[in-house]
């Protein structure tokens, strides 16, 4: 709610995420449980021809517990919980005419001739869904080292998977492929990929408190690899005017990793009253993004040169309504 900006303020179960070091301000147990509806709308204009396709999904955002630890002095704080990161879900869907694409075959193996539909009007439909999310779960600590610093230490396990299905259907309805033995009428394919995703780091953190109204808050993640593990195939049939057909299919499972780089956060906040102003930078060196497999290190050097770091500039804002016991926020 206050767009991301929340390294410097980090006072609930979500420091384990944003800083976990600001589970150190927190004096009492907390259950934290959220969800979030996604709702998303796609237009496609195919050559003049229009189409609308949405889908939407209600899932678990995230939910967590703190567990405050009695000491003596300053303060011991533990929290464990699960945060849904990126959602996949996605819909794509056109209908239209075209005269490009092409679908070639050979109508002989022993023939090394290849035909294709190219250059006239054809019908194309197509749908392309993605379901899924990538996901963590965390186990994070926080401790005062001093009355006015805390450390923390977030650990976490990440997870998810990606179903993404591709339909396409390509039809000669203008009749304009009649000669044998590209007398095509009829081209179907189905198409999947199912990836699951697995990866561990760690985030470390600090934060300061100046006096009662300033908090000032850093954050590193530390460099860690993502396995991604997908299983793929698809399956076309080419359908003829004579009602011949032929039919293709293939599929595999292919296994790669890619190493992630630091990502680095910084942030300030201030209250006054009933009136919090807080403000986050976050750098990430995308340069330094690698595939660790062996197959795949030569587009290295291709990241390098078409990547660059980033900086994302977080504000927000947080009033606080006593009558309400509540609180409004923007960002």
């Amino acid at each position: 709610g206050m767009g991301g900006a929340y390294t410097a303020v980090a006072d609930d179960y979500s420091a384990i995420y944003w800083n976990p070091a600001g589970l150190a301000q927190l004096q009492k147990g907390e259950f934290w449980m959220e969800l979030s509806h996604l709702y998303f709308s796609n237009d496609i204009n195919f050559n003049g021809s229009n189409t609308n396709a949405s889908t939407s999904a209600t899932k678990f955002n995230s939910f967590g517990l703190v567990f405050p630890v009695p000491t003596y002095q300053g303060s011991l704080v533990f929290a464990l919980g699960y945060q849904k990161l990126k959602d996949f879900d996605y819909v794509n869907d056109f209908f239209g005419v075209s005269d490009t694409g092409a679908i070639a075959f050979q109508s002989d193996p022993n023939d090394s001739s290849y035909y294709d539909f190219w250059g006239r009007d054809v019908q194309k439909q197509g749908l392309v869904t993605d379901d899924g999310s990538l996901n963590q779960w965390s186990l994070a600590g926080a401790v005062d080292i001093s009355p006015n610093i805390s450390v923390g230490i977030s650990l976490n396990y990440w997870t998810g998977k990606s179903d993404y299905i591709r339909e396409f259907n390509q039809q000669d309805v203008f009749n304009n492929f009649e000669n044998y033995p590209a007398d095509f009428d009829q081209y179907l394919e189905n198409g999947y990929i199912t990836t699951e995703y697995s990866s561990f780091n760690a985030k470390f953190s600090g934060l300061l408190r100046l006096g009662r109204f300033i908090r000032v808050g850093v954050g590193i993640d530390v460099p860690h690899t993502i396995t991604a593990k997908e299983d793929w195939g698809y399956d076309g049939i080419l359908y003829f005017d004579n009602n011949d057909k032929l039919e293709t299919q293939d599929g595999g499972v292919y296994e790669y990793e890619v190493q992630i780089p630091f990502r680095f956060q910084t942030g300030a906040s201030i209250k006054l009253g009933p009136i919090l102003g807080t403000g986050s930078l976050e750098y990430t060196d995308w340069t330094q993004l690698k595939f660790k497999t062996d197959e795949l290190k030569p587009q290295n050097s291709l990241l390098k040169n078409d990547y660059r770091g980033t900086l994302k500039v977080k504000l927000g804002g947080e009033l606080s309504i006593p009558l309400l016991a509540s609180q409004f926020r923007a960002g």
